[in-house]
């Protein structure tokens, strides 16, 4: 029998001894409830989520929809929303979508922050934490994996058995490899629910079939880490109280203490502007500008005769167009570059916390395995801000149609008296948000997947050592 087939065999009959443990079953079986427990939970949510936003957005297009003759400048003020619509991958992996905003106010002269988070909206029990399926399987079940497997061959060495079985042939590389298999089939069975759910995503909706692949690729690499650390732990251990001890010290370090540690480290290292300082750099930025609604500002004098210039006139009056909405449109282009300078600042500094938080993946590979669940599933700090993006463009294009239409088909004699028909504003752009392609974001995931294949490689190749040390010593 080849050294492959000896391997499947023992993963095999290490699978059916855990199976047939009153112990192991009943982890197990907890582990499979809570799987089933956070996606009905993430279902419940999404469906709630989506019903309410759809209200929403239903609103807002009938609002719009629904203005009457009016002056554009007044639509300007009058302004939109625009909502992420959660996607069906979000109840696997929450990510930060329940801290952050999912609505965006969009008007002129300003660039709103998202809000309206489910956090906001929840009384406070939400910052408690959410339990959705991808923390059940990266807190939870490796630490049922544990459980189930740290008496496997630290049992075997205190009762004999392991120095009986390496005596009698067993190769020990082959052992530790066969039972690190059999312990990451354990953990893929609890997680039978979620793989599921995945494959149903991308039956389903097939443009999403490679953010599910990727997705449950983590869901299986955790799972794989955790088998791998136990089976070292396990084969380290003198006893198998040693191996619970050091096991549950090494998951509390790992899981619970070092992806906040990390965090918070990030954030103390390098501070964001709050959105106070924001709002004040802003105001200063847009006080250099001036006024737009005033088109003798002495800051657009420079703009007046270069359109004075453009067209061969002399005179404003004399333009065949309105001076007033020509200023509307350059003073949108100034200050949306002002405001968006500021906020790329903040934005840029909570992108560095991120990715100085993602280098510790190499150390901590449970932080790189959370950060790329979230990428797959779209509901990391990167896709928020490509929303933000999104709303921004639809903002300022839908800012600088209706300022269009105030220079073009509002006279300048009695501008703020006149209206336009009400017809005028259905024609008026208002993009949709759409889901960034998985391409755009390889960079990020390619900074979270590599820590995870080197550790990976790493447990590989410390087992393939261990198996060496264990056929020396029996």
């Amino acid at each position: 029998m080849s050294a492959p087939h000896r391997t499947a065999s023992i993963a095999g009959n290490e699978l059916r001894r855990l199976l047939r443990e009153r112990l192991a079953r009943t982890l197990g079986l907890l582990g499979a409830c809570l799987m089933l427990l956070s996606l009905g939970l993430g279902l419940v949510r999404e469906g709630q989520t989506a019903e309410r936003q759809g209200d929403y957005a239903a609103r807002a297009d009938q609002d719009w929809n629904a203005q009457p003759d009016r002056h554009p400048h007044r639509v300007v003020h009058a302004g939109d929303f625009v909502f992420k619509t959660p996607g069906p991958l979000a109840r696997l992996d929450w990510g930060i979508e329940s801290q952050v905003g999912r609505s965006v106010f969009l008007e002129g002269h300003r660039q709103n922050t998202a809000n309206f988070s489910d956090a906001a909206l929840s009384g406070g029990l939400l910052r408690l934490g959410d339990l959705s399926p991808s923390l059940v399987v990266q807190q939870w079940l490796p630490l049922l994996v544990l459980l189930a497997g740290a008496a496997s061959l630290a049992g075997e060495r205190q009762s004999g058995v392991l120095a009986t079985s390496l005596i009698g042939g067993a190769r020990g590389a082959e052992l530790l490899f066969g039972k690190a298999a059999a312990l990451w089939g354990f953990g893929l069975l609890m997680a039978v629910p979620a793989f599921l759910t995945l494959l149903w995503t991308a039956a389903t909706q097939p443009a999403l079939a490679a953010r599910a692949a990727g997705l449950g690729a983590s869901f299986a690499a955790v799972l794989g880490l955790a088998a791998l650390g136990t089976v070292l732990v396990s084969s380290l251990a003198r006893s198998v109280l040693g191996a619970l001890l050091a096991g549950v010290v090494a998951w509390f370090a790992l899981v619970a203490v070092a992806p906040r540690a990390v965090a918070s480290w990030a954030e103390l290292s390098l501070p964001a502007p709050t959105q106070a300082e924001v709002e004040q750099r802003i105001a200063v930025a847009l006080a250099k500008i001036g006024d737009a609604h005033d088109p003798n500002s002495a800051h657009f004098a420079a703009f007046r005769q270069r359109v004075l210039d453009e067209y061969g006139v002399s005179r404003v009056e004399d333009l065949p167009v309105n001076f007033g909405g020509l200023v509307m449109l350059e003073g949108e282009r100034l200050t949306t570059a002002a405001i968006a300078a500021e906020v790329d600042r903040q934005r840029d500094a909570w992108q560095a916390q991120v990715d100085r938080a993602s280098a510790f993946g190499w150390i901590v590979p449970t932080l790189a395995i959370r950060h790329a669940a979230q990428a797959f599933a779209g509901t990391d700090l990167a896709h928020h801000r490509d929303f933000l993006d999104q709303a921004e463009r639809r903002r300022f294009a839908t800012v600088q149609a209706l300022n269009q239409l105030h220079a073009t088909r509002i006279a300048a004699l009695n501008d703020r008296d006149q209206k336009l028909d009400a017809s005028q504003w259905a024609d008026i752009p208002r993009a949709e948000i759409a889901l960034p392609s998985l391409r755009s974001t390889a960079p990020a995931l390619a900074a979270s997947v590599a820590p995870v294949g080197v550790w990976l490689l790493l447990g590989l190749l410390a087992l393939a050592w261990l198996g060496r040390r264990l056929e020396r010593r029996a």
